[in-house]
């Protein structure tokens, strides 16, 4: 079963492709949306949600027993949907979003539209909605458009900030406080740092720390430094992070860790994706004579460095740069 994507995804950002071929594949795919949709506990889902290029929606509503205002919405499926009226009376309703688990925004909407489509066999169809349907329909063609709720909704500036996110942050070198710095420099909230254990060094007992854990140290960041692979998702499951952000931890996270933070995990790497994965991507780049270089953030999956690419930045490299100066 596909995955509900969430708020970084660029897909939700993008207006999707018309369907032209209905087919068995299309009805398959519908009736996945719904399946989704269900399992999420939502009322609508669109079709870029579920990472597919195709203006496709699916709404059904099932009231709960303490929701004795709201009629039963049965399920359909419309391709295609296009608002071309909207009432000039509106409403303030609470909205949530699975593309955007656990907020919930006061969003103004026209209590009532019409709406033009096509069902799944390509037929024409003309809805007039009002009341909660008219919501739904209009959340969903806005996925559509690679509009959020958050784009109409109240007191949304902090929202755009993600500075309510929870995140817990792994890395271990010079690179990784540079990211961590930036994290913090921009308002967001990390809740925790986890990095390598302290190394042994020269003679004697002596130990050095990870730079990432001396600069958590200096913000007062909590500090946690497991040994293995179950220690690392158990801190996860503990911790229930928002958000993960990695930047050369030195560590493979498991699958299962990965699977914990609400809107996944971000590895940030210092190379243009794909050239370069690995541990010393700014070395390779200087050794191969590349003349620009930079850094990618991906969505992390099994792989090492393998994830859906999510923004990439570039920078020039000069005939003076070193691994230190880039």
């Amino acid at each position: 079963m596909k995955k509900v994507r969430v708020i970084y995804d660029p897909i939700l950002r993008k207006e999707v492709k018309p369907v032209t071929v209905f087919s068995n594949e299309l009805k398959e795919l519908s009736e996945e949306m719904l399946l989704v949709m269900h399992k999420n506990i939502g009322m609508g889902l669109a079709a870029n949600q579920l990472g597919e290029n195709k203006n496709l929606l699916v709404v059904e509503y099932r009231p709960v027993k303490d929701d004795k205002d709201s009629r039963p919405i049965p399920p359909m499926a419309l391709c295609n949907a296009r608002i071309i009226k909207s009432s000039q009376e509106t409403n303030t309703k609470i909205e949530g979003c699975l593309s955007l688990p656990g907020l919930e925004l006061l969003v103004t909407r026209p209590s009532g539209v019409t709406i033009e489509a096509q069902d799944l066999t390509g037929k024409p169809v003309t809805i007039k909605a009002k009341g909660l349907l008219a919501r739904i329909l209009q959340h969903e063609v806005d996925h559509l458009d690679g509009i959020l709720f958050t784009d109409h909704a109240q007191g949304v500036k902090n929202i755009r900030n993600y500075n309510w996110a929870n995140i817990v942050f792994f890395g271990s070198d010079e690179f990784s406080a540079e990211v961590l710095s930036g994290l913090i420099s921009s308002g967001l909230n990390v809740v925790a740092v986890v990095t390598e254990t302290d190394k042994r060094a020269g003679r004697g007992d002596n130990t050095v720390a990870p730079l990432v854990k001396k600069l958590a140290n200096k913000l007062e960041i909590p500090v946690i430094q497991p040994e293995n692979k179950e220690e690392i998702t158990s801190v996860l499951k503990q911790l229930n992070p928002d958000l993960v952000v990695l930047a050369s931890y030195g560590k493979i996270l498991p699958e299962e860790a990965l699977e914990i933070p609400t809107y996944g995990a971000l590895n940030v790497h210092p190379s243009l994706l794909p050239k370069y994965r690995g541990a010393t991507p700014l070395q390779s780049a200087l050794l191969a004579g590349e003349k620009e270089t930079g850094v990618t953030i991906m969505k992390m999956n099994k792989g090492v460095d393998t994830g859906e690419i999510v923004s990439q930045t570039t920078t020039q490299i000069s005939s003076e740069d070193t691994f230190i100066s880039l």
